[in-house]
Formats: structure tokens, C-alpha cells, sequence
């Protein structure tokens, strides 16, 4: 599998940059969440988690639409780009000890410039695959840099978070965000055939495309069952998370690496 997709550089770079965002996606997850547990205890950890999840659920289908309307590989760049933009801020608001709504405000603004990533990920990779083997290797691929996301993010947010605080962590990742656009936009350009094909042409505009999003998905059947389905996935890892903080700092006494150390074995399947 690895070696279908090792000869072909573009998309060698695009699973690059796309390890680079599981990586921060988990990561800055962590940080926000022992962020929280420090300013209210269990509470806090719960806020910080809403404050970026609701937000987040309402850009997601504007965004998505927004990046339908681009060429794959610049809205992967621009989602990035926007990614890294906020974590950084995030991570200045947290090193200048800014008011806690101030640090939220930021965090959230970074789970939203999160959400552009996934619905344009895929077509780019169907875009710069040659092959019907290289598309299968592919989403391989993507699949287990998911899992190692889900144990890098955090592993390296507690050993951040014991040394620096959480604010080096959104500092750190929000780095590594920028360089994975620097990697998609350094890449060759996708087939025009596939992005032109898979990007929007309904004429109708944004507004329109999310009506027609939404009236595909009520036709469907079985299709808002699968959605809340995963909704309510998404939401049960929250929670989780948000109970292992808590059991991490005080019914197991850990250092402050200790949480994002114990949320990295969610991600150790995937490895």
C-alpha cells in the first residue's frame, strides 16, 4: 500500500500535510480541554468543549459548501492557512493570560477553520491519484494517518503542556498546519478533468447549494439517520475526553501530561 502511493510525489505531500493536520486536530483538542479543567474544573472542560463543537457544527455545512467552489488543492492551502492563523492566535490569547472568553472566542474561530478540511481532502486525493490502485492505497493510507493523528496529537500536547503550557501546544501545531499548506501548494496541480467535474457548478450560489445539500439529505433514505448516527459518535468521544481530563488530574494524580498521554491510546488501534 505504502509503496502504490510513494511513487506518486503530489500525493506523497498531500498525506503529508493531512498528518499534519490530524496531528494538530487532536492535539490543540487536548489543549483547549486541560485549558479548561484549569479555569473550572470538570465544568470548564465541558464549556471549553461546547464552545468549540456548536460553533463548529453550524460553519461545518457553510464551509463545506464555500470550499466546493475551488480548485481542491487551494482550499486544502486556504483551510490550512486558516487553521494555522487562529491557532497561533489562540496561543496568543493564552500566553498573554487574555480573558478566558477572549481564549474561547479564539479556539473556537480554529475548531470552525478545522471543519474545511475533510470535504475538500478527499477530492483532492481522487484528483491527484493516476491509478485506481493509487486512489485505493490512498485512502489506506488516509485512514491509518488518521489513527496515528489520534495518538500524535495528544501524545505530543502532554509532553507540550508539561513543559510549556497549553498555549505552545496551539503555538507548536499551528506550525505544523502552516507547513502542511506549504506542502499541498508546493505540490503539481490536480487532474482539471476530476476537480472540475467534482467542484460546484449548479450556478445557484452558496445559499443555494446548501438548500440543495439539505434536500439531498432529507430524499435519502436512511441518510439523517446515518448523519445522527455519527453526530452522536463525535459526541460520545467529547464526553469521553472530557471524563478522561478529569481522571487523569485527579483520580489518578498525573502530571499535566497525563491526560493528553491517556487520550493518545485512542488513536493506538489506528496504528
Amino acid at each position: 500500500v505504502l509503496h502504490a502511493v510513494a511513487g506518486n510525489a503530489s500525493l506523497r505531500r498531500a498525506l503529508a500535510g493531512y498528518l499534519c493536520f490530524a496531528t494538530a486536530e487532536f492535539g490543540v483538542w487536548v489543549a483547549i480541554l486541560f485549558y479548561g479543567y484549569k479555569v473550572d474544573g470538570a465544568k470548564g472542560a465541558a464549556v471549553a468543549a461546547l464552545v468549540q463543537l456548536i460553533p463548529a457544527t453550524i460553519f461545518a455545512p457553510i464551509g463545506s459548501a464555500l470550499v466546493d467552489q475551488m480548485r481542491p488543492d487551494r482550499a486544502l492551502a486556504l483551510g490550512f492557512i486558516a487553521q494555522a492563523a487562529t491557532m497561533l492566535l489562540t496561543a496568543g490569547a493564552m500566553v498573554v493570560d487574555a480573558p478566558v472568553w477572549v481564549v474561547y472566542a479564539c479556539a473556537s474561530l480554529a475548531a470552525c477553520a478545522v471543519t474545511l478540511t475533510r470535504p475538500v481532502f478527499g477530492t483532492l486525493v481522487l484528483a491527484l491519484s493516476r491509478t485506481a490502485g493509487e486512489l485505493t492505497a490512498a485512502n489506506a493510507v488516509t485512514a491509518w494517518v488518521e489513527g496515528m493523528g489520534v495518538f500524535a496529537g495528544p501524545m505530543l500536547a502532554g509532553v507540550l503542556i508539561a513543559s510549556s503550557g497549553p498555549g505552545m501546544v496551539f503555538a507548536v501545531l499551528g506550525a505544523a498546519v502552516l507547513a502542511a499548506a506549504l506542502l499541498v501548494l508546493t505540490g503539481e496541480a490536480p487532474d482539471k478533468r476530476v476537480t472540475e467535474s467534482s467542484t460546484s457548478d449548479s450556478g445557484a450560489g452558496l445559499v443555494g447549494d446548501l438548500v440543495a445539500g439539505f434536500r439531498e439529505a432529507r430524499s435519502e433514505p436512511g441518510a439523517i439517520l446515518l448523519l445522527c448516527l455519527v453526530g452522536g459518535q463525535f459526541a460520545i468521544t467529547g464526553m469521553l475526553d472530557v471524563l478522561v481530563i478529569g481522571l487523569a488530574l485527579e483520580s489518578l494524580n498525573t502530571d499535566p501530561s497525563g491526560p493528553g498521554v491517556l487520550i493518545a491510546g485512542f488513536g493506538v488501534g489506528g496504528l
